[in-house]
C-alpha cells in the first residue's frame, strides 16, 4: 500500500494570505488554512519520498509529519520559492540528523537551485541529481516538462507500476498535446487549480478549476484531487460542486493507493 499525504495544498501566497480579510483567510477550519504545496509518500517498508520543499516546510514538519524520522529522496517539480523556499531548513535537519538525501530534479532545475544556494553544493549528505527518471518502491517515475503560463515552465511527474498510473502537476496551463500526454489514462491525477474560474484573468499560470474538470474528461481520469488551491476555494461550499470522482486536497489529508 501506498500512502499520499499532503504537506501543504496552498497557491504561492498561502492561505491566510497576508492582510487579507476575506471568508477564507479569516475561517478558523483547518480546511481553509493551506501552506505551500508539497506531497509526502509512503511506500511500502517504510520507505518515503518528498515533492518539493515548501517554505513552510518546518511547521509542516512539526505539525504534520513529526513522526518521519528520514526522507532520503527529494522530487523538484521546479525552482520557484514556493517549492524549494524550504530547501535550509530541510538540509540542517538531514545534516544533524545525520541523513543522507538525494534531491532530484532534471539537469536545468538542479542548476537553478545550486546557482541559488551555492552553499549547499558541498553539503555532507546532501547530493544533487540530475536525472529525468527516478525509482521509488516499484515505482517508476519520470520527470516531463510543462508550460508554467506567465511563469515559464515546471515539470509534472508520473508514477507508474504495474497497471496503475498517476501524476503530480501542481504548476501547468494551456498544454500542448504533447505535454497532456503523460497525462491520459491516468487512474489518479493530482492537479493544480488556483481559482474557481479564472477564465477572464490575466497573466495565468496555473489552471482553474474548470479547466481541471475538463482536463478530467478529456484525459479520462478516473480519479482527480485538485491542490495548489488560492484563498478563494471556500473548501467546504465549492466541494459541494464538485462531480463524482473529483475532490480538493486540504493539509494532512492522506490518500492510499492499493
Amino acid at each position: 500500500m501506498t500512502k499520499i499525504l499532503f504537506l501543504g495544498t496552498s497557491d504561492s501566497k498561502g492561505v491566510p494570505r497576508l492582510m487579507c480579510n476575506c471568508k477564507v483567510c479569516q475561517s478558523q477550519d483547518a480546511k481553509n488554512n493551506r501552506k505551500r504545496s508539497s506531497l509526502l509518500i509512503k511506500g511500502e517498508a517504510s520507505t518515503q519520498l518528498l515533492i518539493d520543499i515548501s517554505p513552510d516546510f518546518k511547521t509542516q514538519y512539526m505539525n504534520i509529519s513529526k513522526s518521519i524520522d528520514h526522507i532520503p529522496d527529494v522530487l523538484v517539480t521546479h525552482a520557484h520559492y514556493d517549492h524549494i523556499g524550504g530547501l535550509g531548513d530541510f538540509a540542517d535537519m538531514s545534516f544533524c540528523n545525520h541523513g543522507n538525501v538525494s534531491l532530484i530534479s532534471p539537469p536545468d532545475i538542479i542548476e537553478m537551485i545550486v546557482n541559488r544556494n551555492p552553499y549547499l553544493k558541498n553539503r555532507d549528505g546532501l547530493t544533487f541529481i540530475s536525472e529525468y527518471c527516478w525509482k521509488f518502491d516499484q515505482w517508476m517515475i519520470n520527470f516531463h516538462k510543462v508550460n508554467h503560463g506567465n511563469n515559464g515552465y515546471s515539470y509534472g511527474i508520473i508514477f507508474q507500476k504495474n497497471n496503475y498510473k498517476w501524476g503530480y502537476f501542481s504548476d501547468a496551463i494551456n498544454l500542448s498535446p504533447q505535454e497532456l500526454e503523460p497525462m491520459y489514462d491516468c487512474d489518479l491525477l493530482i492537479l493544480g487549480t488556483n481559482y474557481w474560474d479564472e477564465s477572464e484573468g490575466s497573466d495565468r499560470s496555473v489552471h482553474d478549476v474548470q479547466e481541471g474538470l475538463a482536463l478530467k474528461e478529456k484525459l479520462r481520469v478516473k480519479t482527480m484531487v485538485l491542490t495548489h488551491l488560492s484563498h478563494e476555494i471556500e473548501y467546504y461550499y465549492h466541494s459541494a460542486l464538485l462531480p463524482d470522482n473529483v475532490q480538493f486536497a486540504f493539509d494532512g489529508m492522506e490518500f492510499e493507493i492499493d
